[in-house]
């Protein structure tokens, strides 16, 4: 498990198609008490035993922090991975005993940030559904910018576009729509935490851009 993390015995209550990627799943724990608390940017770690392979996958949590009652991961299936994502898409069913490990957060949000810019691309949108989640509750200003590859697989963006209509924007790569990143990074008020998540190449872009535009290293998560 992740960091010596200790782990829980949770059931799974239910198993979601998002669409034809990804799918939703939802863990409470076996002995019917509270989950333990997470902040939004934490992650689990999943223990699958797949004829005689054990997996441990790391996955973001995506449920409302504020909610100890379960805990809600989204998987998106590598049919090229190392067999995780398989075995969670094709295995996993409603009522099934798992062991996931207590939430580790390398990943937190900076509370002393003024406003938190989110950059999310395809799955890497998961840890900002708690982050979003745990800034409405106190009325955190945060502005989310989220590329995906077609409007179908866009995982939640209705959503959270129907929620935060004044502070979520979505971009298509099918529409040839890109994130202007250097426009946006260079017209953000004093205090601006960035966050990015998603493909290795994206994040690369986002660190670089903003270390060309002198945001300082600790501004960038």
């Amino acid at each position: 498990m992740s960091s010596g993390a200790e782990k829980i015995a949770v059931t799974v209550t239910d198993v979601v198609p998002v669409n034809e990627l990804v799918t939703r799943f939802r863990f409470a724990r076996t002995d019917g008490g509270p989950m333990p608390t997470f902040s939004g940017g934490a992650h689990t770690v999943v223990e699958m035993h797949d004829d005689g392979t054990t997996r441990l996958n790391p996955y973001s949590l995506m449920s409302d922090p504020a909610d100890r009652s379960a805990y809600t991961i989204s998987v998106r299936r590598d049919d090229a991975g190392r067999g995780g994502s398989l075995f969670m898409h094709r295995k996993v069913k409603p009522g099934m005993p798992m062991i996931i490990s207590n939430p580790v957060n390398l990943f937190p949000l900076d509370l002393r940030a003024k406003k938190h810019l989110m950059i999310a691309g395809g799955i890497g949108i998961t840890p900002f559904l708690a982050q979003i989640k745990q800034l409405s509750a106190s009325n955190g200003n945060f502005e989310l910018h989220y590329s995906v590859r077609t409007a179908a697989l866009g995982s939640y963006a209705e959503t959270l576009v129907a929620t935060h209509p004044t502070r979520v924007q979505i971009y298509h790569d099918d529409q040839k729509q890109a994130i202007g990143l250097e426009n946006l990074l260079d017209g953000q008020p004093l205090g601006t935490h960035l966050y990015v998540c998603g493909p290795k190449g994206m994040i690369a872009w986002v660190r670089g851009t903003a270390e060309k535009l002198g945001w300082p290293r600790e501004a960038v998560h």
